[in-house]
C-alpha cells in the first residue's frame, strides 16, 4: 500500500482524529478515467459520515484531474460496499469470474 503514495497518478486521501487513522482511501486517475482503489474505515469509527468524506474527496480529485467516469471493482458479497457505491450512483456493468 505504500507505493500507492509514490505514484503521479495514485491520489490518496487519509482521515484521522489525534493521531489515529479513521479512514483512507485511494484514487487512481488516467486520462478521462478514474478508479477507485481502495477506501476503508476502521470500524470503531463508521457511521460517523467517513465514507462520505473519502468518496466526496475522490469524486472532486477526479472532476479536477478532468476525469470524466470514475470506476471500481467490488466483490458481489460485499454488501456494504455496494450499498455505498449505489448510494453515489454506481451501476453494475458486469461480474468477474472468481472475483
Amino acid at each position: 500500500m505504500l507505493s500507492a503514495f509514490e505514484d503521479a497518478f495514485t491520489h490518496c486521501f487519509l482521515i484521522e482524529e489525534g493521531g489515529q487513522v479513521c479512514g483512507y482511501a485511494c484514487l487512481l486517475v488516467l486520462f478521462e478515467d478514474a478508479e477507485i482503489e481502495n477506501i476503508a474505515v476502521d470500524l470503531d469509527y463508521r457511521g460517523q459520515g467517513i465514507s462520505k468524506l473519502l468518496m466526496q474527496a475522490m469524486h472532486d480529485k477526479a472532476k479536477q484531474l478532468g476525469a470524466k467516469r470514475c470506476l471500481l471493482e467490488v466483490r458481489v458479497s460485499n454488501q456494504v460496499a455496494r450499498s455505498l457505491y449505489e448510494k453515489y450512483g454506481y451501476e453494475s456493468y458486469g461480474v468477474r469470474k472468481r472475483y
